[in-house]
């Protein structure tokens, strides 16, 4: 069975959590693929790219330094 590969955007600034997330997903999807911001306003900016591939799953931290994650 061909397994597709799963892509997350994640937005989070704190390099230890990046790692436990990372962590965890890739123990639940054999191929995975996540692409990380780490300040709401590199997310905004890179959402807004027209080339920007929705992802399957976006996790944003609430607490982000610039723009947060509720904004």
């Amino acid at each position: 069975m061909e397994h597709r590969t799963a892509r997350i955007f994640l937005v989070e600034d704190s390099s230890d959590d990046e790692y436990f997330i990372r962590r965890a997903m890739s123990r639940l999807f054999p191929t995975i693929e996540i692409e990380v911001a780490s300040n709401g306003f590199d997310a905004v900016q890179r959402i807004s790219d027209p080339e920007f591939e929705l992802p399957d799953l976006m996790l944003v931290d609430i607490r982000l330094p610039r723009v947060n994650g509720l904004e």
